[in-house]
C-alpha cells in the first residue's frame, strides 16, 4: 500500500503535487492517517489542514486519525 504514494510529493515544508496523479485519494488517505497517527501518539487530537481554494482542496485521511482534524 505504502507505493501508493509517490515520495515526490514530499517537500521541506509541505505535501504538493497534481491531483489525481501525484495526490491519488488513496495517497491523501495514507498520509492523512500518517500525521493523524504521530499527532494522536504525541498526545494530540487536534489538526489545522491548510489549502488553497481550488475545490481539489477537499479531501479525507486525517480525519482517519484525529478526533478535531479543522480544514
Amino acid at each position: 500500500m505504502a507505493s501508493d504514494i509517490s515520495p515526490t510529493i514530499f517537500r521541506e515544508y509541505d505535501i504538493r503535487g497534481v491531483v489525481d496523479r501525484d495526490l491519488t485519494d488513496a495517497a491523501v488517505h495514507l498520509v492523512g492517517k500518517g500525521l493523524g497517527t504521530l499527532v494522536r501518539r504525541a498526545g494530540g487530537s487536534k489538526v489545522v489542514v491548510g489549502r488553497d481554494c481550488r475545490l481539489s482542496g477537499v479531501r479525507r485521511g486525517v480525519r482517519a486519525r484525529c478526533r478535531d482534524a479543522a480544514a
